[in-house]
């Protein structure tokens, strides 16, 4: 009951660090600017800026990963959760959309362009070094 209390106190409805991964078809390389999480009660609000340092593969689905807590319900296609930007420094563009539960800690980032597994795909585009990339994202934890 003490352990609890305290954890429950310690943990709950403040800001802690987290550090999430970012695959296109490999692990891409990335300084994370910051990235925050709060959790109240099953309830997991999470915000990161990371700045790409690597690359991706152009053509497949840019995955972000690690998310603090697992999702609820990552079933069907359609499980919105938050928001996204990439700004694409080489051209550059900005890409906005939202983001997608794909797997227990992972979501892809989907727009009105992207089909299938989503941006990256479509539009086909690479990850690469200057790139940016910022999402806050809110779920129900399991």
């Amino acid at each position: 009951e003490r352990w609890r209390d305290t954890f429950i106190k310690s943990e709950v409805s403040r800001w802690l660090d987290w550090t999430p991964t970012v695959t296109q078809v490999g692990s891409v390389t990335v300084t994370v600017d910051y990235a925050r999480y709060m959790v109240t009660h099953n309830l997991v609000v999470a915000y990161a800026h990371l700045s790409v340092t690597g690359s991706g593969t152009g053509g497949t689905a840019i995955l972000i990963g690690g998310l603090p807590f697992d999702i609820l319900n990552t079933a069907g296609n359609s499980n919105a959760m938050g928001v996204w930007n990439l700004r694409d420094a080489s051209v550059p563009n900005n890409y906005t959309g939202v983001c997608d539960a794909n797997a227990a800690t992972a979501f892809f980032m989907r727009n009105n362009n992207s089909t299938g597994s989503g941006i990256g795909a479509l539009p086909n585009l690479a990850l690469a070094s200057g790139d940016t990339i910022g999402f806050t994202v809110t779920y129900e934890r399991t």
